[in-house]
């Protein structure tokens, strides 16, 4: 079995340009394979997502840049991350809120838990119309 990093995406508006920002990150990536349909996305390396979870689960590999893109991205809200052993999605009710920073500081100490649903936003974005 192998671990596979998921992602649902959530857009400002109607207007869905989650799909063309999904391939236009995996067309620019030589490792991240991005693939499915909007909401749902799965990071590979064309086979499955072990190259970027560490061996015990609880760390992503993926430069952390990764995330902080697609947040940037004026027509994104938020998204879901969540990796599992096996290709079935995280548990819905194992879901944990909190801005992208606070991912990357869990995220460097291997703190975060597979089969769990990461609710990512950047509180950047609604701080400016403050």
């Amino acid at each position: 079995m192998c671990y596979f990093i998921h992602l649902k995406v959530t857009e400002e508006g109607k207007k869905i340009c989650a799909e063309e920002l999904m391939k236009s990150i995996s067309d620019k990536s030589n490792d991240i394979k991005i693939e499915g349909q909007y909401p749902n996305f799965t990071l590979t390396d064309g086979m499955c997502s072990c190259n970027f979870v560490h061996k015990d689960g609880k760390k992503i590999t993926l430069d952390n840049k990764f995330f902080q893109n697609i947040l940037s991205d004026k027509s994104i809200k938020n998204i879901l991350v969540g990796w599992t052993w096996g290709e079935r999605l995280p548990q819905l009710e194992n879901k944990l809120s909190m801005d992208i920073k606070e991912f990357i500081e869990i995220n460097k100490k291997a703190k975060l838990q597979s089969d769990t649903w990461y609710h990512l936003f950047d509180s950047n974005k609604y701080n400016k119309y403050q």
